[in-house]
């Protein structure tokens, strides 16, 4: 495939997703995004809700 055709064909297979498809793609992704975040803060295992809890007793 030509740089020319990748547009196109990324189009094409674009619009062979089904709505319920394209929403499992967005859910998921926007679970990776979270557990991405929460790793970041330190907040990713089991413990997180205790965690956040004893900071607000803080």
């Amino acid at each position: 495939m030509t740089e020319e055709t990748q547009p196109a064909a990324l189009v094409e297979n674009m619009l062979l997703l089904h709505k319920e498809d394209f929403d499992d793609l967005l859910d998921r992704a926007a679970e990776r995004g979270v557990e991405r975040a929460l790793a970041h803060i330190g907040l990713e295992n089991g413990h997180a809700a205790k965690d956040i809890r004893d900071l607000r007793d803080l």
